[in-house]
């Protein structure tokens, strides 16, 4: 069976794109994963617990200082690609690695793109390396638009373990928040997720509402936690005191989505939104910004409000309150959705396919 090397230069689970990246490899059929990234993080933890092969590499910032680091990375890279079919690669610093390294190797490189802000040049040069391009929506693609490369993008979208969601009980998670209804934002604590709207949102909602609970579920990446403290003295300055629940990061989000009476997610940008499908899956009801990705996900099976608007937020959630059994049908109307476009099946057996066309074209 042949290989797949895959590269992040993460050591921490960031967000969905390391998630993604762990889902793919442990579904893989037709080949067998090795992993390439940092290590003493969550990334090595959980490839670990998944009995995924994991080696340990850095990858140095590339700044002029430190030629002589990226020099010696790149020769490892090569010697470590020895006996891999492909590079599958995860992130921009990875790519410049693997689209040097591997190119005297001689090993043909897949780069997976989960971001859809352009970097040009940067964009033009990686790219340029790779056979493929996948990015994880029609948004993420625009992208590269322009760039000279677009015959190597394609379109895959995230993929996620959709019965895990649909069959998770949300119970014991519903006591331990407590509040009916309970109303959650899940997500890192990183500023383009724009926890302000949805506190500004949850003070207007919460008089109507007063036994409303609202959840922010997600780890402030930042040492010392500055966010999640400035988060929770806006929620102090709006009134809602305990109406507020900061839990940190959670391993049970199977459950905590099915806990929830409705998701909010209001950020900036997004080039896909990995949070939709799994509150989808689990029949929860959502409430988004319409901004990159997003609408594809969502379509009609949620609301959709401008970024940034928190009074359109409120509104958004106050409808979806008000009305269970609009609600409830868009909730099912999302796990449809996601049983038919969104599965880690139909995730893996596209990727799995890009993979055989770059091997018919590499003649191997």
């Amino acid at each position: 069976m042949k290989e797949v090397l895959f590269l992040d230069h993460h050591a921490q689970i960031l967000g969905g794109g390391q998630l993604s990246l762990l889902g793919l490899m442990g579904h893989l059929e037709s080949c067998t994963p090795r992993c390439l990234c940092p290590g003493g993080g969550g990334l090595e933890m959980a490839l670990r617990r998944e009995g995924i092969a994991f080696e340990q590499m850095d990858f140095p910032p590339l700044r002029l200082g430190g030629v002589g680091q990226i020099w010696r990375g790149l020769r490892q890279l090569r010697r470590r690609a020895k006996g891999a079919a492909l590079l599958h690669v995860n992130s921009s610093r990875a790519m410049f690695y693997a689209g040097l390294g591997c190119r005297w190797a001689g090993v043909p490189v897949l780069w997976h793109v989960r971001i859809a802000d352009a970097e040009e040049n940067w964009d033009r040069f990686l790219g340029g390396a790779a056979r493929l391009i996948v990015v994880n929506s029609q948004a993420a693609r625009h992208r590269f638009a322009g760039s000279g490369l677009e015959d190597k993008v394609r379109v895959v979208y995230n993929g996620e373990d959709i019965e895990r969601y649909a069959r998770a009980d949300g119970a014991a998670v519903r006591r331990e928040l407590g509040g009916t209804p309970l109303i959650g934002m899940v997500g890192r604590l990183s500023p383009e997720k724009d926890h302000e709207t949805f506190l500004q949102a949850a003070a207007r909602v919460a008089d109507s509402w007063p036994q409303a609970r609202f959840v922010l579920v997600g780890e402030d990446p930042e040492p010392g936690q500055p966010r999640r403290r400035a988060l929770e003295e806006l929620a102090g300055q709006l009134g809602l005191g305990d109406r507020v629940v900061f839990t940190g990061a959670r391993q049970d989000i199977p459950a905590l989505m099915a806990a929830l009476d409705l998701l909010v997610h209001c950020a900036h940008r997004e080039a896909f939104g990995r949070v939709l499908v799994e509150a989808m899956a689990a029949a929860r009801p959502v409430v988004a910004t319409a901004v990159g990705g997003i609408p594809e996900v969502v379509r009609e099976c949620g609301l959709l409000v401008p970024e940034g608007d928190a009074a359109e937020v409120a509104r958004a959630i106050e409808t979806l309150l008000a009305d269970a059994e609009r609600a409830r049908q868009l909730g099912l109307a999302g796990q449809r959705r996601v049983r038919e476009h969104f599965s880690i099946e139909a995730h893996v057996a596209q990727i799995e396919a890009l993979y055989d066309e770059i091997w018919l074209e590499n003649g191997s």
